[in-house]
């Protein structure tokens, strides 16, 4: 079965995806590289090629910084893209910083520095592989019909053509 990837910024409702992607023979790790360290990404291609009777997925906004190496490693990779604004990213970000108590100017000129890198290289890989976008608005607003259609689509592209659970 073929593996996927969700690629996003920071904040943008990976650990949902990888919660909600987890069903009916799919299963979605969240922030598989933290997990086996950043330095693994023969660990987190070796993870998501594994033979298994499940879709094997990593719903991670890490996965950016590695595609090229997965996508030598996992030729048949399906990616999918969750589209966020850098500002609304960062203002999350900020706001989970300072509740942290772990922010200063020196810290959030880094974090926006980071963003906007992060956001550049999220794009040019989208358009260069015509990876299929799904906006973090339509994820998680309402109407819920919006949010619902949305989460179809990602199934559909992930799923390996699995039926989709409509009770989730």
């Amino acid at each position: 079965m073929k593996p996927f990837l969700i690629l996003s910024l920071p904040r943008s409702g990976t650990a949902w995806l990888a919660n909600w992607l987890t069903q009916s023979g799919v299963y979605c790790y969240h922030e598989l590289f933290a997990e086996l360290g950043v330095t693994s990404v023969q660990g987190v291609a070796s993870r998501l090629g594994e033979d298994s009777n499940l879709v094997l997925g990593n719903s991670d906004s890490g996965n950016i910084w590695y595609v090229e190496q997965l996508r030598k490693l996992l030729p048949d990779v399906t990616m999918v893209t969750v589209t966020r604004s850098v500002e609304d990213v960062y203002r999350s970000s900020a706001q989970a910083l300072v509740n942290a108590t772990l922010c200063d100017d020196n810290m959030l000129q880094a974090v926006w520095g980071h963003l906007v890198e992060t956001s550049a290289l999220l794009s040019r890989v989208t358009k260069e592989y015509g990876l299929q976008e799904e906006s973090f608005d339509e994820l998680f607003t309402l109407p819920v019909e919006l949010s619902a259609a949305a989460g179809r689509r990602i199934w559909g592209a992930v799923s390996g053509g699995l039926p989709f659970d409509e009770e989730r």
